[in-house]
């Protein structure tokens, strides 16, 4: 036997203290009566009431208390035991928060409408782990791998330019970091997917080793191009939160900001992933796809034991001694239940 709520027996300390109060109050009655009566008119007014019947309401109250408290503590006899196995991916997003993420040419913003796609996989997704790496100049881990979906969203939510001081496309150092994370200690699961979202533009100077260790280690790269080919220009914004004008060059000429499908496709190619182009009204949808034809490893499971609930055989006598505490009359010569006493 097991109690699921242990915690609650501490409540069997109002037995002895509610015990010594009701021996209080009958002393303190009973030295009143002496004071105010005279022996024989004490004797007289005692007689009216039956010690058994006392006795028998103070036992069923605190005997249906005592149940009352057993049944919260929640016994448990018995049970099953399950074999329960966590079965999915690794899925490892690396999101792009440069400054050209900022540029509207797909509504709200390339950077709000990667973010939205991807809150709209994690929440199709079950059993899988999910991590987050933002870049810009340079890459950090947002998340680690977690199955914890909310924490997730909490961190894709979280993502934003403002987190990475050094600007720039960084791709090469997002997909080194994307690696590391996937085949550390924590993330040697079975299958196994990089997400790039990004618009391609000034991809750094690791790209081409970071793709030959995710081809050697057999990772492929989904890659999302974000953006038009036609471009827009960078927006800038002020610390109060709006738009100041566009990116300029040093020569003051405006920036303008256009999705490099190039090096895009060669990144999916070199790994064996694949390139989708996210314009205007696309989705993720090839993505959905592509995850759920990924062969999915157990990479956890755990031995659950589920007991059978015994409460409510103290819970139903509780009651009904409870009741009958409440409807005894402590008077002699009355009837309970069709007993005279």
């Amino acid at each position: 036997m097991r109690f699921a709520a242990g915690e609650y027996s501490l409540l069997l300390i109002v037995l002895p203290i509610l015990a010594l109060v009701l021996w209080a109050m009958m002393r303190k009655r009973a030295a009143r009566l002496k004071r105010l009566a005279e022996p024989a008119l004490a004797e007289l007014l005692t007689a009216q009431v039956s010690d058994r019947k006392v006795v028998l309401k103070t036992a069923c109250l605190f005997l249906g208390l005592l149940l009352l408290i057993l049944a919260l503590t929640r016994p448990q006899i018995g049970g099953r035991s399950t074999l329960v196995k966590r079965e999915g991916i690794d899925l490892l997003f690396a999101l792009d928060v440069s400054r050209s993420m900022a540029v509207k040419d797909i509504r709200p913003s390339r950077l709000r409408r990667a973010k939205l796609e991807l809150q709209a996989l994690i929440d199709q997704l079950s059993g899988d782990r999910v991590g987050l790496v933002s870049f810009a100049g340079a890459a950090f881990m947002q998340s680690p791998l977690t199955s914890d979906y909310a924490a997730a969203r909490m961190f894709l939510k979280s993502a934003s330019s403002a987190d990475v001081p050094v600007q720039g496309t960084a791709i090469g150092d997002a997909l080194e970091l994307s690696h590391k994370l996937l085949t550390g200690d924590e993330g040697v699961s079975g299958s196994r997917l990089v997400v790039l979202l990004t618009d391609g533009e000034d991809h750094g100077e690791k790209l081409d080793g970071a793709l030959e260790k995710l081809a050697a280690d057999k990772i492929p790269v989904f890659v999302v191009g974000i953006g038009s080919s036609s471009g827009e220009p960078i927006p800038e914004y002020g610390d109060d939160g709006n738009m100041a004008g566009y990116h300029r060059d040093k020569d003051g000429k405006t920036v303008m900001s256009r999705l490099n499908e190039s090096v895009l496709r060669r990144i999916a190619d070199k790994t064996g992933g694949r390139y989708v182009s996210l314009q205007a009204g696309g989705s993720l949808d090839e993505l959905k796809d592509y995850v759920s034809t990924m062969q999915k490893l157990q990479f956890e499971s755990a031995l659950y034991t589920q007991y059978d609930e015994q409460f409510q055989w103290l819970l139903w006598p509780a009651f009904l001694l409870l009741l009958a505490a409440a409807w005894i009359d402590e008077r002699r010569g009355s009837r309970w239940l069709g007993v005279r006493a």
